[in-house]
């Protein structure tokens, strides 16, 4: 008979039935009880029982429960199992079913546990932060203010970058491009040719440390005209360095047309060493960088060569 779904009053009257020993014995050693005075009879089930002869020998002891009890397997059995032994999988023995329950328990805490620190974090506020881990309160205050700090530092810099383009903006549509009077072709001369680039470069914008100095290279003979080539070198001497390192160069050209008016002025432009992008005056505004920026190239081929 399976008891292990009946109560304990119900296998106390089961024994007192048969005459067994009750004293102080608990639910498991009163179901041992049962189960050696059954095998002692060697009543072995018969394969064609059904529900209906476990009931009707249930109903022949009185005080026993005929509820029928749901096994783990949502099967209401009351007796042996169609077909089945006196002990089956499914019926469990006290103390297995005790050593399965110590075996989940340590996974039960795991996963309350784990659930409480998720909920305290969701509650704080911490869910958002990607790769925060649950800790304590002071390390999460730690880094919620380091994260606002890295916040804030960005947010100023890019105000600052930003006030400060709106300031170069602003800066440059006040800023008029300062130009001379050029000569014409009929009145050009050499001499008069390069004081008039000198001329045209006080009007640039640029710091005093700069010097320079030009000369007059040579002439080109062209089909509709002739071109008047200058170069003008600029540098930063210093008292440790009078003689500087490097310099960056500027050439003018002076076009006078053979095909025009005599009365025109000359035409005129100017490019950087290194580069081929042709500027005019008047239409260009000189910037000091794109100096420093050929300075600054020279500087790091020559630190790049060992001789």
């Amino acid at each position: 008979m399976a008891c292990h779904r009946l109560l304990k009053k119900d296998i106390v009257t089961l024994c007192k039935k048969r005459g067994l020993s009750i004293g102080k014995f608990t639910k498991a050693e009163l179901i041992v009880q049962l189960e050696e005075d059954d095998c002692s009879k060697e009543q072995i089930p018969d394969p064609n029982w059904g529900y209906s002869r476990i009931w009707e020998q249930l109903e022949r002891e009185p005080g026993i429960a005929k509820t029928p009890v749901p096994d783990q397997t949502r099967v209401f059995t009351i007796g042996f199992p169609i077909g089945g032994s006196r002990r089956t999988g499914l019926e469990r023995s006290l103390r297995e079913q005790e050593d399965c329950g110590r075996q989940r328990e340590p996974e039960k805490e795991l996963q309350k546990q784990q659930q409480d620190e998720l909920a305290v974090g969701e509650r704080r506020g911490l869910g958002d932060l990607p790769g925060l881990m649950i800790m304590g309160v002071g390390d999460e205050d730690a880094v919620i203010k380091e994260k606002a700090q890295i916040l804030i530092e960005d947010v100023i810099r890019d105000a600052k970058e930003h006030l400060r383009d709106l300031q170069e903006k602003e800066r440059e549509a006040e800023y008029i491009i300062q130009n001379i009077q050029w000569t014409s072709c009929k009145d050009f001369t050499v001499e008069r040719g390069q004081q008039q680039i000198e001329e045209y470069m006080s009007t640039w914008e640029f710091h005093g440390s700069w010097l320079h100095w030009s000369d007059y290279l040579q002439e080109q003979e062209l089909t509709y005209s002739k071109r008047y080539h200058y170069r003008v070198r600029w540098s930063i001497p210093t008292c440790r360095k009078p003689i500087p390192r490097t310099t960056a160069c500027i050439y003018f050209i002076i076009e006078i047309s053979k095909i025009k008016p005599p009365t025109l002025p000359v035409e005129v432009f100017f490019i950087l060493e290194s580069n081929r992008f042709i500027h005019r005056p008047g239409q260009c505004r000189f910037r000091e960088k794109w100096l420093k920026d050929i300075i600054e190239s020279k500087k790091i081929l020559m630190d790049s060569i060992t001789f």
